[in-house]
């Protein structure tokens, strides 16, 4: 309970409620036993308990603990001392007790308080850091608009040089992959965050994979003028991985290393077998990561300092992504460099697999062909809508164009298409929820394939919930676009599983 003290008392003579009977005795015991009240006193919990609690009270302050504890040792001595005859020994334990008390509870009250101090500290850091993210966001994306605006303008208002409409063409296209390439970055990064990136593993050889990842990045070596080296073992190192994501941060780290390497300079690439497992090594002879930055390089918004021409531009992430996905490989990636002006190093490993003998390659089975097949093109942009169904119909298809929910269910009920091109940011009925409809609403024939098409980050269960059969993400890479309507063609006659 409360000590008692008259109402109109200083309100800081409330102490220590539920622990005063506890400490009063274990001081009994140290006057009794006249054992060591340092050591009493720092063994009572509610001492580091009290401290704790009264740090995380935003408006209380190390002063007034230190003044509870010493109210409590004045009230305590005027009990038990009300004729000032407490033996002078006694007086001194209780005394020490006190402050034994006080600066256990004070060192607690000062650890917590650094503690918060810190997580503000970070907290404040990657707000500042988020900020100049995101204007270097704003930057990196006006760059390719700008390109972008001036080929179109060129392409309306310029001569009919064919030549020169075909340079434009060409930069709009480079400038719309790389926005493209930044906008894929950030909702990798948010599918991994969310915990929804699926890896599809399979016996890879890992030599093959580090050289593909390579001709990737093969233009901006050949722009930079770098010299590459390429080592490798004789014999063949497996691996388990997802061929896509795996390239995916092979080509981030090779890029990576172009960028912050100068005109002219070295890039080394290195695969390695040793006891742990497989080892792919990056090393160039570039600008280095100053010593301060080393510890966070794999840190989401944290970029090293590059030239002015920042050397092919992107947005930091990278590093990120790589450090996160080979993690979902069960291996790691670590950072090394001598500082500024000194080269770099980034170093994977990878479990490995036992060498198999390699199994036949299965036949490939024959591209079907579109002509003739009728998609439905539900999307709410108009633009877009004209643009992806004029890209349709070049690759053969007959397209029927829907802006919403309840207008492709009526376009189905009088033409039902063999393929379903869904977005899923529709207003009022979303994509799932459309989907669910013409699959369960006898619309169409269960052969009938849907496809969702969306800007958000992929969500397998719910796909599959709605009875999604392919998935693309927007801006369309048109490629891709005919390979996965050619894969859903091919297995359209194939009945659906329960």
């Amino acid at each position: 309970m409360y000590a008692e003290v008259p109402p109109a008392a200083d309100a800081k003579k409330v102490i220590l409620r539920d622990s005063l009977a506890q400490m009063l005795e274990v001081m009994a015991k140290v006057l009794g036993d006249r054992t060591d009240p340092r050591t009493a006193a720092r063994d009572l919990a509610y001492v580091t308990i009290h401290g704790k609690e009264r740090a995380n009270q935003a408006t209380y302050t190390l002063e007034e603990l230190i003044l509870e504890f010493h109210i409590l040792q004045e009230i305590v001595l005027e009990e038990l001392e009300p004729d000032h005859r407490l033996d002078k020994r006694d007086r001194g334990v209780i005394i020490q007790y006190f402050n034994e008390m006080v600066r256990v509870g004070a060192g607690e009250f000062v650890r917590v308080q650094q503690t918060l101090q810190a997580y503000a500290d970070r907290l404040a850091q990657t707000d500042r850091s988020k900020d100049e993210f995101l204007a270097m966001l704003g930057h990196e994306l006006r760059n390719p608009l700008g390109a972008i605006s001036t080929a179109l303008f060129l392409l309306q208002e310029g001569p009919a040089d064919g030549a020169a409409q075909k340079g434009a063409l060409e930069v709009a296209t480079r400038q719309a992959r790389h926005m493209k390439q930044m906008l894929d970055d950030l909702l990798d990064l948010a599918r991994i965050n969310e915990g929804k990136i699926t890896l599809q593993k399979t016996r890879l050889d890992l030599g093959i994979e580090v050289q593909q990842a390579l001709e990737v990045a093969q233009g901006l070596f050949s722009m930079r003028k770098h010299v590459v080296s390429v080592s490798q073992p004789v014999e063949r190192i497996y691996v388990m991985a997802d061929s896509v994501r795996l390239g995916q941060c092979f080509s981030n780290l090779f890029v990576n290393a172009a960028k912050y390497t100068n005109l002219g300079g070295r890039i080394e690439v290195s695969l390695e077998r040793d006891h742990e497992g497989a080892l792919v090594r990056v090393r160039d002879n570039g600008v280095g990561i100053p010593t301060h930055l080393l510890a966070n390089v794999f840190d989401l918004f944290r970029q090293a300092p590059r030239g002015p021409d920042r050397a092919g531009g992107g947005l930091g992430l990278g590093l990120t992504i790589v450090r996160r996905l080979i993690e979902l490989h069960e291996g790691r990636v670590e950072a090394k460099s001598e500082g500024a002006g000194m080269g770099s190093e980034f170093v994977v490993r990878l479990p490995v697999l036992d060498a198999v003998q390699d199994s036949p390659t299965a036949p490939q089975r024959p591209q079907p062909t579109p002509v003739g097949l009728k998609v439905l093109l539900v999307e709410d942009s108009a633009d877009a809508a004209e643009m992806m169904a004029g890209a349709l119909e070049m690759l053969g298809f007959h397209v029927a164009v829907a802006h919403d929910g309840p207008a492709a269910l009526a376009a189905v009920a009088t033409d039902c298409p063999d393929i379903g091109l869904l977005d899923i940011g529709l207003p009022g009925m979303s994509g799932y929820e459309l989907a669910v409809k013409l699959r369960a609403g006898g619309f169409c024939h269960p052969s009938l394939k849907l496809v969702a098409v969306t800007g958000y980050a992929k969500d397998a269960e719910a796909l599959a919930a709605a009875g999604f059969d392919g998935y693309l993400t927007k801006p369309v890479d048109f490629q891709q676009l005919g390979e996965t309507l050619a894969n859903v063609v091919a297995a359209r006659r194939e009945p659906r599983r329960p």
